[in-house]
């Protein structure tokens, strides 16, 4: 399955993985690391996870508070938007 980040989910992982980076050394990697093993995991079985809004889906990145918000268009996963699950719960639907 291909996989697409939209620019919102992009710049969602690369400020989380800056912020964890600052906190210290390596976690900013391991950040994206555990993101990257969520795609997998989500490419492997995109229907195993919950449905939030009409096709929209949202898996929870190991380790860390976010959750991954895609959907998934024929042979493509798409990755709308990661976002810290303190936030507000809809944050996700802006820009989207």
């Amino acid at each position: 399955m291909d996989v697409q980040f939209r620019l919102r989910a992009e710049r969602d992982v690369e400020s989380a993985a800056q912020w964890y980076e600052a906190k210290l050394a390596g976690l900013g990697r391991r950040f994206i690391d555990e993101v990257d093993r969520a795609v997998c995991e989500i490419a492997e079985h995109p229907t195993a996870y919950p449905s939030v809004h009409r096709d929209i889906r949202r898996a929870l990145v190991a380790t860390f508070p976010f959750a991954l918000y895609y959907v998934v268009r024929g042979d493509t996963l798409v990755v709308i938007a990661i976002v810290h699950t303190r936030r507000r719960p809809q944050s996700w639907r802006q820009q989207t």
